[in-house]
């Protein structure tokens, strides 16, 4: 009970205030903060030797609104789902990378398992289990990025970004990087590129890179690609490496003859029906390489899931 008196002690006012149960206020802020994870990457002190090289993360095939059901592919896979181990995944990634002072974040194509709300590829129109409207899974890959930009900041200097468009995105992937672009914009330390192309080149020192989705260009044809379309860099670096997605499966094309390594990534996400009726045998992770301007990969980090 309060009470307000005047100068000479005559109450004016009394009220009495409720106070809440302490207990039913922690229980309301834990439910409300239930299905909110808090990221789990670590900031960690730049290392001397690695300071000047370049993370690079190839984000293989995400396919955002796949839906697969677990008595028929033997692993549920929703958007939820998506969200949650994706992240989980990448987060952990991030975290055993070392600090360095620039980063490429790269979407290899396929971010969303459909381009529209009919739910079937636009070339082929085959058909495709989808969770969610497109607006809703575009929101949720869109966030995705975001997250993994925003981490890339607290360990990297600067952060360039390029999304390639696939046979699943061929018109997603567009939009997807003009979002970012201008998400960013007031951002010095994030460059996000809206290069339409299927294909991307870097060169850092004397390496060069390059990638396409690989569901046009095959894996095997990227060394000669990369050779005619970018000669000045081609000749003048040393070490030479090529990425491609599509398949979901890893894989490494042997040897060097073609002067540049190819790399087929492995993803990160769950079958859908097709692909386990089709009795395709993958491991599923999501990895990260150190490249040095004079030596070229130096490093390389893999999270399993």
């Amino acid at each position: 009970m309060s009470t307000l008196r005047d100068g000479d002690g005559k109450v004016l006012l009394r009220w009495s205030k409720d106070v809440p149960d302490p207990k039913e206020q922690i229980a309301a802020m834990e439910a409300a903060c239930r299905d909110v994870r808090p990221p789990s990457y670590i900031i960690r002190r730049p290392v001397e030797r690695g300071s000047e090289a370049l993370a690079f993360y190839p984000i293989a095939d995400l396919h955002f609104g796949q839906y697969s059901w677990k008595d028929e592919t033997g692993k549920s896979w929703d958007l939820k789902i998506a969200e949650q181990e994706l992240d989980a995944a990448y987060d952990k990634l991030l975290a055993a990378t070392p600090d360095t002072k620039y980063a490429y974040i790269l979407g290899g194509g396929d971010a969303v398992h459909a381009d529209n709300n009919e739910n079937e590829t636009l070339r082929g129109g085959n058909k495709l289990q989808v969770d969610g409207r497109h607006g809703k899974v575009f929101d949720a890959v869109t966030q995705f990025f975001v997250k993994r930009i925003d981490a890339a900041l607290l360990k990297h200097e600067q952060v360039d970004v390029r999304i390639l468009r696939g046979n699943h995105d061929d018109v997603t992937a567009i939009p997807l990087a003009h979002f970012l672009s201008a998400w960013y914009r007031h951002e010095p330390r994030v460059k996000v590129s809206t290069d339409p192309s299927l294909f991307w080149f870097c060169r850092y020192g004397k390496v060069m890179l390059a990638a396409t989705h690989g569901h046009e260009a095959r894996a095997a044809q990227l060394p000669a690609i990369m050779a005619a379309r970018k000669p000045e860099a081609w000749g003048s670096t040393r070490f030479r490496y090529g990425h491609t997605f599509h398949l979901h499966r890893g894989e490494k094309l042997a040897g060097e003859a073609g002067g540049a390594v190819v790399e087929v990534h492995a993803v990160a996400i769950g079958q859908d029906a097709w692909s386990h009726g089709k009795g395709f045998i993958s491991s599923r992770r999501a990895a990260s390489i150190v490249y040095d301007a004079e030596h070229g990969e130096v490093e390389r980090h893999t999270v399993n899931l």
